[in-house]
């Protein structure tokens, strides 16, 4: 406990993910608590510009190790501060966005609602055709 405790001081919360199972790839200690070494939104990539006039966005995430369904984690998508309701799906289809930038991001969380690992943020752009400004390759 003393190592943890001088390791978690000394990289500022962050261990070394050992090849024995012991944290050494730059997760969180309450990430390797769980057993979840990483958590990323795989799509849509960061900073893209996603073009529906329907406002669609679909968002896959990834956890390794996969989310365990015995386990009682879950999912939760967070979309502009938002967070959508827990799911053991690992994606998210969003209807009827407004155009403009929008933030997502990932959680898993235990039955008790506590977060076990958080992905990055990541931001992407929703582009909606107008009279204005028609969709690139278009003549108006």
């Amino acid at each position: 406990m003393a190592t943890r405790r001088f390791l978690s001081a000394v990289v500022g919360r962050r261990l070394l993910r050992l090849a024995t199972g012991a944290c050494l790839a730059f997760a969180t200690l309450t990430a390797c608590a769980a057993g979840y070494q990483s958590l990323a939104i795989v799509a849509p990539a960061d900073q893209a510009t996603i073009h529906d006039n329907q406002g669609r966005i679909q968002v896959d995430a990834q956890a390794s190790p996969p989310l365990s369904a015995d386990t009682g984690d879950r999912f939760v998508f967070i979309v502009d501060g938002v967070p959508m309701l827990p799911s053991r799906a690992g994606s998210l289809s969003l209807e009827q966005m407004d155009r403009g930038s929008h933030t997502l991001q990932v959680q898993i969380v235990d039955q008790a609602g506590n977060t076990r690992i958080a992905s990055p943020t990541t931001t992407v752009y929703l582009w909606h055709a107008s009279a204005l400004m028609p969709r690139p390759g278009l003549k108006p």
